[in-house]
């Protein structure tokens, strides 16, 4: 198991009086399993980068509550949500949750 910290951007206002995005905070800490997905490319001079992607399962009682909007750091990595987390229930109860992952490099 490895552990996963998961920023979320606090929600401000701008001048205008518009909802912004602010500052990225630490929101929690899980542990879980990191599976990274093999990259189908490979960087070049003329590509637009290569996505690394993982996916993530957390084991719980409860939901983790990450958002499709949060950022996680595994293995000292920044990645980005790739949609909403898929809830993991059997029978009524919460078994995990599966987070799918990426950061674009190069």
């Amino acid at each position: 198991m490895e552990r996963v910290d998961v920023y979320r951007g606090a929600a401000e206002v701008d001048a205008d009086g518009n909802p912004v995005q602010g500052e990225m905070r630490h929101v929690a800490s899980l542990m879980g399993f990191a599976e990274p997905v093999e990259t189908s490319q490979s960087p070049g001079a003329d590509s637009q980068g290569v996505a690394r992607r993982y996916t993530l399962y957390f084991r719980g009682p409860e939901p983790t509550g990450i958002l499709d909007t949060d950022c996680l750091v595994v293995r000292g990595k920044p990645l980005m949500v790739d949609g909403p987390p898929l809830e993991w229930w059997r029978h009524g109860h919460h078994i995990g949750d599966v987070v799918n992952a990426f950061v674009r490099e190069g």
